[in-house]
This record gives structure tokens, C-alpha cells and sequence, in this order.
């Protein structure tokens, strides 16, 4: 809803001691509370003159109506002028936040609210409960929340709430003035205020079960014979969370692709996927290009199967099918992609050789960590190899190199790559030495002679971390991640786990109830009335020190509802 404004032309008095108060209510017309409302606007009266600040997008009317109100500022009065007729018997409530401020050093009124029924009786029940972002459990902020007197799987698509609210800066939320009967309740982080659930850039927050408002009167124990009890009214409910989360539901679709030689071309997708994308050469059946993947599988990386069956100068199309989750389902959708020829750039003086080049994941005189892979990749596809020609060792006690034992394997996501499996030591020093010929590719002539040393780094650097947890749920996928929230160990159901070999600094453990047993976190899906992954967080950061052993217990609790303390 968008709040027309205006406002007369004001200059504010100078001099005199700096007014730190916020405006006083003086008055209204009609009273606030007041039954039988017919007319079609409420003007307020301040002690001082005011001004108005972002009532755009603070000004909440709730029901909405069907027009926004006009909102008309002018020295010491505001008039709210309703440009829809207020329904029937219906309690409305204006709430104004802090957008009505002094004039003169901006100090606003907070949580300023007034209410007002077209019956002759008021509506008067509560429900009140807290948004909090599903992944990181941090409190969601000026977000709205949405009451719907009925329940329709696509509500926060289509439909304007019944009611409507906002949480404050420590994701608390009460709804005031409400009639009685089973409300639909969702909570959207509203950015462009349409009371609307608009994906994905806006996130969504839902409660599984209808709630139903009630009031209960509770008399207290009396304090003496001559002094009566008192009695209190308890609101219900008021202990509801709602777990926002990005109802990322988009389908897949390929975002470029691109001839980025003769004899490769890359494809991008849009989005990562669980399924890896496949494809197909259509131009020649008989030759298919090599494929490589990327690790979340939002890239294809395709290489020609050699350097006769297709040229630089060939267009060659493909038919892509790449993998999307559509309400928590795999299913592939296909495009036909067609790739340019390549054009090649030529420099004068330049001369290329044709010998594959082979890449370390480490520096000459570089450092890795002790449980590193060491890897070479080449610029082509792999197509085969000769191990004897590659020679390892490491420095003895007396400063000789002596080979040490090692496999090489192909690299099951992409072909251009070689994983080196063998034990580093912490603290060693190593020398590679690749002779002519150790690899040919589908695209090169054999390798040139190369080598390089690097070392390991002592034990001495890392730190040692023990984790227990005590009360494990079951399902539960566990995560070390760095400050940042960057994820570094991941392991499930063990509630006993050492990790030697971590770099000093400050990490965070999590756990999330992984029920699809994919090891990863999924977020919810509101029309398939999905809530996310729990999440739980250990509620300390773990610091670790070089050189140190550290020992976690981390006893998971829930509260009473099953949500996380």
C-alpha cells in the first residue's frame, strides 16, 4: 500500500537548548478506541509542530484497505483522510511506527498506534511470536506479517491479508484488535510493500497449522479479605516462530555458452543443481564431446573428443539437459545450444607450442596443508598417461631425496585433472620431477620436462579439535565452518568426531536434520507447505590455537515446541 503524503512549507525556530522529546498527543477527532466510525478521516493534535518520515513505507493500516489513505501534515496537526470507504463492523488499527517525528530535531514518536471500529463493538484479541531467519536463527527484522482468514495454497501470492503487522528490531510481532475465528499466518519480508509474496527476493515464513486467537481471564490470589483479587487477560497464542527462509523455486536455464577455443566450449546455468547436467552433440552423433563438471554442477565444460572431427571453423550444436529441483523433485529440462565458430587471434612473432602444459595446485616453494591432494591438471582432456615418468620424493634426514610411493588417478569430475594419492608428512620437503612424455592429451602433444619442490607444513601450525555432542538428533548432518559461515568439515551422525590439522582462527558448528539424506541444507517450499531444514547452532565461537588440543561438549537442547534453545 502506498501512503500519498503532504505537508506545508515549515521552517523550524533556531536557538535555545536542543529539544530532545518527541511530540506529544494532545487530542484526536475521533477518540481513539471509538465505536460507530462513519466519517473519513482522523486528525491528531501534537504540543509542537511535527513532520513525517519514510510514512510510506512505516504507515501500516490494518485490515488494508482498498486505496491508500492520505496522509496531510500541517504544524501541529495530521489528518489521515480515507480515500475507501472502512468496511462494517470491522476494528481497524493505523500504526504509524516512528514516522511522526518533531519538526525541529526529528525525535520521533515510537510504536504510535490508534484504532477505531465502524460497529458498535471493537475487536479485541491478540497473537503475538517472533520471525527468525531459518538458517542463521538471527531475528528478522522489520519484515511484515501476514494473518489471512482463509487458507489458499498460493494466499501470499495472490491475496491481500486480513491483517497485518511488523516485527521489530528483535523479530517480535503482536497483532492487536483481532475478530475472532482460524487465521492462515505468513510473514514476508515485503520490499516493495504490495502485501505480497514476491520470489525470490523476498523471503517467506509460514506456520504449518491454522491459529485460532483466544483470551483467557486468570484471577490472581487475593491479597486480604477486604482486598479483592485482580484479574489479568493471557492473549493466545503468543509463542509463535516462524522460520523465514528464499522460496527459491526458479527452474533452471542456461545463462551463457561460449567457444572458448577450438576444440572446448563452456556452458553456464543459472542456478547450481543436485543432478549433473548432460549433453549431447547433434551436429555429429558418432563423435561426442568429453564433458566436465563443476562441483555444484552449475557450469559444463565440453571438450572435443580430437582435432579431426571438428574445427575451429565449425558451428556445432548440442542439445543441454541440465537438473532443477522443482518441490523437492529431480527433473531435467533440454535446450538446444548452438556454438559459434572460434575465432583465432593471431599475434605477428608469436610462435605456440602444441606440447601439453601441466598446472600444480601449489607454487614452486609453496607450502600445503598435510592433508592436501596434490593434483596436475592440463589444458585438455587427459588421454593417458605414463606414471613411471613421474617421480616423487621426499628429503631424508641426510638431505638426499628419496622417491616415495604414490598412485595417480583420474579425476571423476574433470577429465583434465590428475589426483597424486599419497601421504604428505607434516614437515617435509618434496621434489616432482615430470619427464617428456609423462601425459598426452586429446588436443596436444606429450608434456615438456618440468618439475618443482614444495614443502609441507609442520604440525606445529594447526590446532586439534574434539567435538562431542550429546542428545544428537537423529538425521543430523554436521557442519564446521569458518567465521565467515564458510563451510570446512562436514559429517554426519557421529556425535564423537576429532579433525586434526585446523588453522588457527574462530569456527562455528551447526547441525541441521537432514531429511532427505542429501548432506546438504534445503530450504523450505511454501506451495508445497515445505519448512526448511532445521537448523541448530552452537551457541559459542571455537577458537583455535596453533599448537593446541581442544575438547567441545555441545548438549543440544529443544524447547518444549521441538525448536532450538
Amino acid at each position: 500500500m502506498l501512503v500519498a503524503v503532504s505537508c506545508a512549507n515549515m521552517a523550524p525556530l533556531a536557538g535555545g537548548p536542543k529539544d530532545e522529546k518527541a511530540p506529544v498527543l494532545l487530542n484526536t477527532t475521533p477518540a481513539d478506541n471509538s465505536r460507530n466510525f462513519s466519517g473519513d478521516r482522523v486528525t491528531f493534535y501534537f504540543d509542537e509542530f511535527i513532520q513525517l518520515k519514510n510514512a510510506q513505507q512505516k504507515l501500516l493500516v490494518s485490515p488494508p484497505m482498498n486505496e491508500a489513505p492520505e496522509l496531510r501534515a500541517k504544524n501541529r496537526e495530521l489528518t489521515v483522510v480515507f480515500k475507501s470507504q472502512p468496511e462494517p463492523n470491522t476494528t481497524y488499527t493505523l500504526n504509524f511506527g516512528d514516522a511522526i517525528a518533531d519538526l525541529n530535531e526529528g525525535n520521533s514518536i515510537q510504536n504510535f498506534i490508534f484504532t477505531f471500529s465502524t460497529g458498535s463493538t471493537a475487536d479485541s484479541l491478540k497473537a503475538s511470536g517472533r520471525v527468525i531467519n531459518s538458517f542463521t536463527l538471527e531475528p528478522e527484522k522489520n519484515v511484515s506479517v501476514f494473518l489471512y482468514n482463509t487458507k489458499r495454497d498460493s494466499l501470499p501470492y495472490v491475496a491481500v491479508p486480513y491483517y497485518v503487522t511488523r516485527t521489530d528490531n528483535m523479530g517480535y510481532f503482536n497483532f492487536i484488535n483481532v475478530k475472532e475465528g482460524f487465521y492462515h499466518i505468513v510473514s514476508v519480508n515485503d520490499k516493495n510493500n504490495n502485501y505480497r509474496l514476491d520470489p525470490p527476493d523476498e523471503t517467506v515464513a509460514f506456520f504449518e497449522r491454522n491459529i485460532n486467537p483466544t483470551v483467557e481471564v486468570v484471577e490472581d490470589s487475593a491479597v486480604s479479605d477486604t482486598v479483592p483479587a485482580a484479574v489479568h487477560y493471557v492473549y493466545k497464542p503468543d509463542s509463535i516462530v516462524l522460520y523465514s527462509f528464499n522460496d527459491d523455486i526458479p527452474k533452471q536455464k542456461i545463462k551463457k555458452s561460449v567457444r572458448t577455443s577450438a576444440y572446448r566450449a563452456d556452458i553456464l546455468f543459472a542456478r547450481e543443481s543436485v543432478v549433473k547436467p548432460m549433453a549431447r552433440c547433434i551436429s555429429n552423433i558418432d563423435r561426442q564431446w568429453i564433458s566436465g563438471y563443476s562441483f555444484k554442477n552449475d557450469s559444463l565444460v565440453l571438450w572435443a573428443p580430437d582435432t579431426v572431427s571438428y574445427t575451429a571453423t565449425d558451428t556445432i550444436v548440442f542439445e543441454i539437459k541440465s537438473g532443477y529441483d522443482s518441490l523437492g523433485t529431480n527433473v531435467y529440462r533440454t535446450d538446444t545450444v548452438k556454438i559459434l565458430p572460434f575465432v583465432v587471434k593471431k599475434q605477428a612473432g608469436q610462435i605456440k607450442s602444441n606440447a601439453a602444459i601441466l598446472n600444480y595446485n601449489i607454487q614452486a616453494g609453496g607450502k600445503l596443508h598435510p592433508a592436501s591432494r596434490l593434483y596436475v591438471a592440463t589444458s585438455a582432456p587427459v588421454a593417458d598417461f605414463n606414471k613411471e615418468k613421474f617421480i616423487v620424493a621426499e628429503m631424508s634426514a641426510d638431505s638426499q631425496f628419496t622417491p616415495v610411493p604414490f598412485q595417480i588417478l583420474h579425476d571423476s569430475l574433470n577429465p583434465c585433472r590428475l589426483n597424486l594419492d599419497m601421504k604428505l608428512n607434516p614437515g617435509g620437503q618434496y621434489r616432482v620431477t615430470v619427464l617428456s612424455g609423462f601425459v598426452n592429451t586429446l588436443h596436444t602433444a606429450s608434456n615438456d620436462s618440468t618439475g618443482l619442490q614444495f614443502s609441507v607444513n609442520p604440525v606445529e601450525n594447526y590446532g586439534n579439535l574434539k567435538i562431542i555432542a550429546e542428545n544428537s538428533p537423529l538425521k543430523s548432518c554436521y557442519v564446521l565452518t569458518d567465521e565467515k559461515g564458510n563451510p570446512k568439515l562436514t559429517w554426519k551422525t557421529d556425535s564423537v568426531r576429532s579433525f586434526s590439522y585446523l588453522a588457527p582462527g574462530k569456527y562455528k558448528l551447526m547441525l541441521f536434520i537432514d531429511e532427505n539424506g542429501n548432506s546438504r541444507w534445503d530450504t523450505g517450499r511454501y506451495l508445497a507447505f515445505k519448512q526448511p531444514e532445521k537448523v541448530i547452532r552452537y551457541e559459542k565461537d571455537i577458537n583455535i590455537r596453533a599448537n593446541w588440543d581442544l575438547e567441545v561438549v555441545w548438549t543440544i537442547k529443544e524447547d518444549k515446541d521441538g525448536q532450538p534453545d
